[in-house]
């Protein structure tokens, strides 16, 4: 579920842990400042919660009152019914159409004309396999002469159309240490699902797989697993992974 909150609050609770995961947002007064978009996926026991997150319950906190688990600013953090509800103001249920429960969603397919997500991550991809295309997101002559030089390469059908079978190629694996286009490919992806409008909370699109970008690809991954059970959060990109984030899932 997405809701819109006033994310003053959540702030405050989010840079108890410097962004990193097991964040508690409790104690939340009324708030009328609506002004961010987050995801509520989960719910349980304040205890049970904590110990997915392998974190402790705060001290003064019942660790056996209902509470959610709510994703924003490339972490998870677990938030009380009472402050949900203090700093709620808006929600919305959606149509399955980036998320299948216990399923997948299909590789998108792109072709010649597409704009926007996810042709910037196709154009970095391309780029870690040597083209040097602007991430511009969009897919015109010189990506789709990229994508049939690489489709050629790889001994696929050349037809400049980017569906299932050139994603599985095209993707490369990310994880602790890797470097490259296709490492901006994937903090471009996290950064796509950020809607706070501040850049302090965005990570460097700088192509180095460090610790803040593992982060926050676990995260996405904790968020994710509840749809997609084979999601294991790890922090390394794999297939699923990827084809999880181009699809645009938990995209606002």
């Amino acid at each position: 579920m997405k809701i819109g909150v006033a994310a003053d609050h959540l702030d405050t609770a989010w840079l108890t842990t410097g962004g990193s995961n097991g964040w508690f947002g409790t104690g939340f007064q009324p708030d009328s400042n609506e002004d961010h978009c987050v995801s509520l996926f989960g719910y349980g026991t304040t205890g049970w919660l904590a110990s997915q997150l392998h974190v402790a319950v705060p001290a003064g906190v019942d660790p056996n009152a209902p509470a959610y688990a709510l994703f924003t600013w490339n972490s998870i953090g677990i938030i009380d019914h009472p402050s949900m509800v203090n700093i709620t103001h808006e929600a919305w249920v959606r149509q399955p159409t980036t998320v299948v429960p216990s399923n997948l969603q299909p590789w998108p397919v792109l072709r010649r004309g597409a704009n926007g997500h996810p042709v910037p991550t196709l154009q970095r991809l391309l780029n870690a396999h040597g083209a040097t295309l602007t991430a511009d997101g969009s897919f015109g002559a010189l990506t789709d002469a990229g994508v049939r030089h690489f489709q050629q390469g790889a001994g696929l059908a050349v037809d400049g159309i980017v569906g299932p079978i050139t994603w599985s190629h095209v993707i490369i694996t990310c994880r602790s240490g890797s470097r490259g286009s296709a490492v901006k490919g994937v903090q471009v992806e996290i950064n796509f699902r950020n809607l706070s409008g501040n850049p302090a909370t965005e990570l460097a699109v700088d192509g180095q797989y460090g610790p803040l970008t593992q982060s926050a690809v676990r995260a996405f991954q904790q968020a994710a697993h509840a749809d997609v059970p084979n999601i294991t959060a790890d922090g390394v990109c794999g297939t699923l992974t990827w084809q999880a984030l181009v699809s645009g899932m938990l995209a606002g």
